[in-house]
């Protein structure tokens, strides 16, 4: 007895998503001269899945196949029988099922908890990928808004960007996700804030000994704007 091996060729249909085929039966018993016989280390059934039908559900398909030695050659089959339940035969049956897609977006709502550290905010949370393509039945599909993640990202005490993958929640309906996880990364910058100085005085430098100056304004106000935790810093002086 030898194993039947599946080789899948091409894509299914366009908006489609196929299973990993089973095959029935999944071995079969071979007979013949024993010089040929012995190379023979499995049968091999290329289905094209270019030629499968336009519809969901299970499909069944009769397909050829061949007999290979243990370096993928092929064997001159010619003197061997090959036999399944008793029953001559020259090719098997290939069971796949066919499900129909959808590009599902992810959705942007709990998508981190936590607040940065002090003086840091959230600037921008990015998905990558964005969307991911869902495969179910077609009426499932339909009832499926967006998909969500498996826990939001922890942002607490940040103080700069970060990325992190997590998993995305796959719903009970749902047969397949092109993508099983994300990477989340979560920009962060600091926080912008107003200072005003008031009555500074306003002094000159570089004058030599032999000049004198003298200012028609001896005070100023100055007011900065940057990162709030640089001009908590800052002294009047």
């Amino acid at each position: 007895r030898i194993p039947v091996m599946v080789v899948r060729e091409g894509e299914p249909p366009e908006r489609f998503y196929s299973t990993t085929p089973s095959v029935d039966p999944p071995s079969v018993a071979i007979s013949g001269p024993a010089s040929q016989v012995n190379r023979v280390a499995r049968a091999v059934a290329t289905f094209d899945q270019g030629a499968l039908p336009l519809r969901e559900g299970l499909v069944r398909s009769s397909v050829p196949f061949v007999l290979v030695d243990a370096y993928g050659e092929e064997i001159d089959a010619s003197l061997i029988q090959v036999t399944g339940e008793s029953v001559l035969l020259d090719s098997v049956v290939v069971e796949q099922h066919l499900y129909a897609t959808r590009t599902l977006d992810l959705s942007q709502a709990a998508l981190y908890t936590g607040e940065p550290g002090a003086g840091y905010r959230v600037k921008s949370v990015e998905v990558t990928p964005a969307q991911i393509l869902a495969a179910g039945r077609e009426e499932a599909l339909s009832q499926v808004a967006a998909l969500f993640l498996d826990a939001p990202v922890s942002a607490e005490g940040a103080t700069g960007t970060f990325s992190s993958v997590i998993k995305v929640r796959q719903p009970a309906e749902i047969v397949h996700l092109s993508s099983t996880s994300v990477t989340v990364t979560v920009h962060i910058e600091p926080v912008l804030a107003n200072r005003s100085f008031d009555n500074l005085r306003i002094q000159t430098e570089g004058l030599s000994d032999a000049y004198s100056a003298k200012l028609d304004k001896t005070r100023a106000a100055v007011t900065l704007n940057g990162p709030q935790l640089w001009l908590e810093k800052l002294r009047s002086s």
